[in-house]
């Protein structure tokens, strides 16, 4: 979601109903597909701000409680990793990105 109040009320139920990475494994292993979807559907540059923000939050949550649900080898997860720190990097000044071209990543 793009709302950080429903992203944190998933977090926290999530806490809730589950106490430890294996429980959270378990509750989502089935769902890894349709996660990777809602994760990692196009590039993070061309989604508005607030959805580039719950990609992140998500992906880090799930890498956080969940190492074993998406492998750090995924391509999807690599791919997405990759973008954001080159995001972060041309935000930062310290180098610039032919393929970034005109897309504005700062309003």
């Amino acid at each position: 979601s793009t709302k950080p109040l429903v992203r944190f009320a998933v977090r926290h139920a999530l806490r809730l109903m589950t106490r430890d990475s294996a429980s959270i494994d378990a509750l989502l292993s089935n769902h890894v597909n349709s996660l990777k979807r809602l994760l990692f559907p196009k590039l993070l540059r061309t989604l508005p701000l607030p959805n580039q923000c719950a990609a992140v939050e998500a992906c880090a949550f799930i890498l956080d409680r969940a190492p074993k649900l998406i492998p750090i080898a995924d391509q999807n997860l690599l791919a997405f990793l990759s973008e954001l720190l080159k995001m972060i990097s041309i935000a930062d000044g310290e180098f610039s990105d032919s393929n970034f071209g005109s897309v504005v990543l700062i309003d």
